[in-house]
């Protein structure tokens, strides 16, 4: 394998030679036609110093290809990439020679171009630097990447976290890492973990009484806690926080923190506070956390909550198809949201419904759905894989399978039509054709009632009337009926398509299931115009025994590796009822316990830190993040548990500049931008063929001090003397010295992958050196435009859900059989409309504040980054506090006037400049994110005694998440949370908006 000073001269050599000579002027009347208005691209440049390089974007989450030119080393300007389908379509022919691909140009949006100035932005932090004052206090100073490793690894004197206290020692990584193994500890107990907690304490006590001194000696050093085995090991208490990290970067700090640090508390990232439960939701049905309507050929798309012209994933691309779709007039959309934004501006229909009452409208429509028949009878009679494919289906659903209403178990049982018999079915059965009855009424088993999914759903659907649901949600019967009639209306061509907006409630995930619901109903699956499954991409992780380095991304090529093991301080993925506190104490938990879910709980993860619930911790470090900024209520919880030494006594940041959370940390580590880093990224399935983008850096690092997190944490590594960095880090003769020692072999699993998928171009280069130089000259590895549709099967996509997300779930035995850690009660297993609730289960609705707080996201801007970007601030300076004209006019509150926000958490609120519009639900009002910074350049702070620059204009407008509601059920330490989905709550507050 050559190494990646070899690659890119290769690739980038081929690249800088295609510039010559070159003219797009031919298609300029093709790609740059605008209303009419040519506007001609920006010159490639002739000189010998140009370079032309292929990356991804990060300013948002769309992954979109961009061409970069670089003059003599300075990165000057960033277009779409041709080759890659996020930015042209169709996109150009992969096996297009880069010199013929300069004559083409894709699109990059307003904030994709405005990286240059991520890059370039004059407050980067420079170099590694330890604070010189209390946490907060802007006073750094720099030091060395030796002096900054060793202090890492050895531990060392930090000043006193807040004004006035003493110098403290904190431990290091070395000290931190004590890791004993989970078979050690029941060895040692002579009893599973399980079965212990499951005792009486007095129990409890007697086994530990038992154990001999050397024993107990080793589990009091290697145990969090002796008494809580079920905790796991003291390293579980170094914690790794991601605001950002994508596809090969996540994965190289799971492997530190997690494969060898031995931490369960790695990578709790920022997905709860975008969009956790619509995955969570979807998963649940479908095995997979995403489904994407087929957009070119949708004939009625019905958009929950969802900007796909302002905030879209892949923006670009969900625009682009969106927008096509209408004017060509096969498409109707019809929005739902509360706010009129560019997407319901653009549709055939908006309807401004009640924050959070989403599930209320879906509910509404399933009713009438089933009143009606208006369901696809055929599909759901569907019970196993060769009924589906008789019926030119490739997926099925339970609709028909039976559910045990003693255990809320689902079965393999359904009830035969033509013998109305009973009969236990194989679901994957390819060869015998099964079907079911969907409403038999109640089939008693062995003494016990059994329903069928579908009747589950029924019942669950006709709890509320019609004129309720219509209550609920602020939309009248006749429009819930007739968004039914329409939506059944089109065959397999409809979508009900949700993102953001339904499921960042309490009641989120039960929004999502009564949402997707709907596209079952229809079986809509694998259809043109109805759900798709995705391009995906080509398989990077090594999951194919013949990829050049298989599992890379799993438990492959990682020797000495342990294996993670107790309770996250998020409490994600563990179940309260096998802890010693269930056991002791029953119903209630102290906070919700999440088992269905992962490592995406941030919100969750802090509140366990500021409490130290189950367990304290010791360290955190975090990866491009921004939590006291970004989490709905809590950045009082967050700045007062962050700057207590005894509940953080290490914070660590990998940061390209001072942000609102990094300004609290013990040291900042300069991180290349994503300009200068590698990764993996994936697209959205939007984007129906396969997709492999190469995050590549297009120059070297602009600061000589700056180290890429994975630099950092390699040498991190070795120091420690860990097995799996440096030589011999992937094994015999496989060394991992440098962040390019890593990615080549993702990169080369991609190139492998394609390669025998046929790709054109790659599909020749038999050896590995040229499948990667082949990608990297053209940005990565792209699918043919053709392959969207399959040519055998016009109908349906080429990339296709089938029979491994089969059957579609209608009941889910994984919340229809999981007990709520706070109440103790089951949750329902199908789709219901559920009001909005804290913790407790009592409805929030906070007498004497008039308005709900929703926010949304501008195209312009992208969380809290982008603010960094002065060419956006420019087209968009400020946000605002958005209301209905007629509540402005009530309240005596003219167009920009400067009005105060307050609510039940935060009574002295937050101030901004009123904006009124008729496009908002009354009662509503609405902020975008992004701004009012009080870091990120918006202040000064002091580096070595001197001042740094600043610029105030980062600081402008309002952030709404300082006014969103804590769940005072719950002491007051968490925002509401969907207890399920996990998703923070950011659109159940209410709030009060008077003159300021």
């Amino acid at each position: 394998m050559a190494n990646r000073r070899d690659f890119l001269k290769v690739a980038g050599a081929a690249a800088s030679l295609a510039v010559f000579g070159l003219s797009s002027a031919p298609l300029l009347p093709d790609l740059f036609k605008i209303r009419g208005e040519v506007i001609p691209p920006d010159p490639l440049g002739t000189e010998s110093v140009t370079q032309i390089k292929y990356s991804v974007c990060l300013q948002c989450h769309s992954a979109c290809g961009i061409r970069c030119k670089v003059v003599d080393g300075r990165l000057v300007k960033i277009d779409g990439n041709p080759y890659h389908p996020n930015t042209l379509e169709p996109h150009i022919p992969y096996d297009t020679d880069p010199v013929e691909a300069l004559n083409y140009v894709g699109t990059a949006c307003a904030k994709g171009q405005a990286g240059i100035e991520t890059l370039y932005d004059p407050y980067r932090v420079k170099s590694p630097m330890k604070r010189a004052g209390p946490r907060g206090s802007g006073l750094w100073k720099t030091i060395s990447w030796e002096q900054a490793i060793t202090e890492i690894v050895e531990g060392g004197l930090l000043p006193g976290a807040r004004e006035g206290e003493p110098e403290y020692v904190f431990e290091g990584l070395k000290d931190i890492r004590r890791y004993i193994s989970k078979d050690e500890v029941e060895s040692v107990l002579g009893v599973s973990i399980k079965d212990f907690v499951g005792k009486p304490k007095g129990e409890r006590d007697t086994v530990l009484a038992d154990l001999s001194v050397d024993d107990r000696t080793r589990l009091e050093e290697s145990l969090i806690d002796i008494n809580k085995p079920e905790l796991g090991p003291k390293s579980n208490q170094l914690v790794h926080m991601v605001g950002r990290a994508e596809h090969g970067r996540k994965e190289f700090t799971d492997r530190f923190f997690g494969d060898y640090m031995g931490t369960l508390n790695m990578r709790n990232d920022h997905t709860d506070i975008c969009e956790l439960s619509h995955h969570v939701g979807i998963n649940l049905i479908r095995g997979k956390d995403k489904a994407p309507a087929d957009l070119v050929n949708c004939q009625f798309l019905l958009l929950f909550g969802s900007s796909l012209l302002e905030a879209g994933f892949p923006f670009i691309s969900a625009a682009r198809k969106t927008i096509t779709s209408i004017t060509d007039g096969h498409m109707k959309l019809v929005v739902v949201d509360p706010r009129l934004s560019n997407t319901a501006n653009s549709a055939h229909q908006w309807i401004p419904i009640i924050p959070g009452a989403d599930g209320a409208l879906a509910m509404g429509m399933l009713r009438w759905i089933i009143e009606y028949g208006a369901y696809d009878k055929r599909y759901l009679g569907n019970a196993n894989k060769k009924a589906a494919i008789d019926d030119d289906e490739s997926t099925w659903s339970d609709a028909t399978y039976l559910v045990n209403t003693g255990t809320w178990k689902s079965t393999n049982k359904v009830v035969d039509p033509s013998t109305e018999e009973v009969v236990e079915i194989d679901p994957q059965d390819d060869e015998h054709s099964q079907h079911g009855v969907l409403e038999p009424g109640e089939v008693v088993i062995d003494g016990v009632v059994h329903k069928t999914a579908f009747t589950l759903l029924k019942e669950s659907a006709y709890e509320y009337t019609m004129k309720e649901y219509a209550s609920a949600s602020g939309v009248e019967i006749d429009t819930i009926e007739t968004l039914a009639r329409e939506f059944t209306s089109h065959g397999k061509s409809a979508v009900a398509h949700f993102y953001r907006g339904p499921v960042q409630h309490t009641n989120g995930i039960y929004n999502a299931l009564a949402i997707s619901t709907l596209n079952t109903l229809i079986g809509n699956t694998d259809w043109r115009g109805g759900i798709a499954y995705g391009g995906h991409d080509f398989h990077e992780k090594g999951d194919n025994k013949e990829q050049p380095y298989p599992d890379v991304f799993g438990k492959g090529l990682k020797p000495g590796r342990v294996s993670p093991w107790g309770i996250r301080v998020s409490r994600a993925g563990a179940k309260y009822e096998e802890t010693t506190e269930f056991t002791d104490n029953g119903y209630p938990a102290k906070r919700p316990w999440f088992p269905l879910l992962g490592k995406n709980l941030s919100h969750v993860c802090l509140q366990g830190i500021a409490d130290q619930y189950p367990h304290p911790i010791k360290a955190v470090f975090i990866t491009k993040a921004n939590f006291n900024y970004s989490t709905p209520g809590m950045r009082t919880i967050i700045e007062d548990a962050f700057t207590d030494s005894k509940k953080v006594p290490l914070f660590v940041a990998f940061d390209i500049i001072i942000a609102e959370f990094s300004s609290l940390a013990d040291y900042i580590f300069p991180d290349g931008t994503y300009l200068e880093q590698w990764a993996t990224p994936h697209v959205h399935y939007h984007i129906l063929t396969r997709c492999s983008g190469v995050r590549q850096p297009v120059v070297d690092p602009i600061h000589p001090d700056i180290r890429l997190e994975e630099d950092v944490l390699i040498n991190i590594g070795k120091k420690m003397g860990l097995p799996g960095y440096g030589k011999d880090g992937f094994g015999p003769g496989m060394n991992l010295n440098t962040a390019w020692d890593w990615y080549e072999k993702p990169i080369a699993n991609i190139g492998w992958y394609a390669n025998h998928k046929d790709t054109p171009g790659i599909k020749d280069i038999g050896d590995e050196q040229g499948q990667v130089n082949y990608m990297l000259a053209r940005g990565g590895a792209f699918e043919p435009y053709e392959k969207a549709y399959d040519e055998e099967w016009p109908f349906k996509p080429y990339h296709k859900w089938g029979a491994s997300s089969s059957p579609l779930k209608i009941y889910i035995e994984k919340t229809g059989t999981l007990k709520d850690s706070m109440t103790g009660k089951l949750f329902p297993g199908v789709a219901k409309w559920v009001p909005v609730a804290d913790a407790m289960e009592r409805t929030v609705d906070d007498p004497g504040f008039s308005f709900t707080l929703i926010t949304y996201k501008i195209p312009i801007h992208t969380q809290s980054r982008t603010v960094a970007n002065p060419l956006l601030m420019e087209i968009w300076p400020e946000n605002w506090i958005e209301m209905n004209r007629a509540d402005a006019e009530r309240l005596g509150i003219k167009n920009k006037d400067i009005v105060r926000m307050t609510s039940k958490t935060n009574m002295i609120g937050v101030t901004g400049k009123a904006k009124l519009r008729e496009g908002i639900r009354p009662g509503v009002v609405a902020v975008s994110h992004n701004y009012g910074h009080w870091q990120y350049g918006a202040s000064p702070n002091v580096v070595d005694g001197s001042e740094t620059g600043h610029n105030p204009s980062r600081a402008a407008g309002v952030q709404s998440n300082e006014v969103m509601r804590l769940d005072e059920s719950i002491g007051g330490t968490m925002c509401l949370t969907d207890k399920i989905g996990g998703s923070a709550s950011f659109y159940d507050t209410k709030v009060n908006v008077e003159k300021a």
